[in-house]
């Protein structure tokens, strides 16, 4: 009975492939989606562009916070993948990530205004025009006048906001006490 069985599943089957005609097969999953084509990068913007790649769960940046960040800088290309032309700079691999204080006009425009509202351990695009990045100077033989520039910026932490009370350093080792 086995065998008669397997005998005609088999004969069913050797004859659908024979027609050309197939069985319909129960789907199991959707069809894969299709394949769009890579869209290129719009033209340079005119105005401070700001992505979150990650939003984070910390502390929020606000103006005059004190923050540790990592970052990739690449100069703006609408022709290169995800828009990232030749890469300038890095702090990828330095021993100590990148200080400073919002809104404290000490790093281009384009991070004073762009990293406000971002969150502790987030991860954002900026994409800055030249007027908030080097303008028609521009900085040294690698970035061009007039560049719009393109960074991956990671907070790390907030070191400081302005409602922390400031200690004072401690003394140094047989120094008089402070009054």
């Amino acid at each position: 009975m086995k065998n008669t069985l397997a005998l005609l599943v088999a004969a069913a089957l050797a004859s659908a492939c024979a027609s050309g005609t197939r069985a319909p097969i129960a789907a199991t999953s959707p069809p894969p989606a299709p394949v769009r084509p890579v869209e290129a990068c719009a033209p340079a913007p005119k105005e401070l562009v700001v992505r979150d790649i990650k939003v984070g769960t910390g502390k929020e940046v606000q103006s005059r916070n004190a923050v540790l960040v990592g970052y990739t800088g690449w100069l703006y290309d609408p022709k290169a993948p995800g828009c990232k032309g030749v890469q300038f700079d890095t702090s990828v691999g330095r021993p100590t990530p990148f200080g400073f204080m919002v809104g404290a006009g000490r790093v281009i425009k384009g991070w004073d205004e762009g990293l406000v509202g971002m969150r502790e351990t987030g991860k954002r695009t900026l994409i800055i025009p030249a007027d908030k990045a080097y303008g028609d100077r521009g900085a040294g033989d690698k970035i061009a006048p007039g560049s719009t520039l393109l960074f991956e910026v990671e907070l790390h932490q907030i070191t400081w906001t302005p409602d922390m009370p400031v200690t004072p350093a401690p003394a140094a080792p047989g120094a008089a006490p402070r009054k």
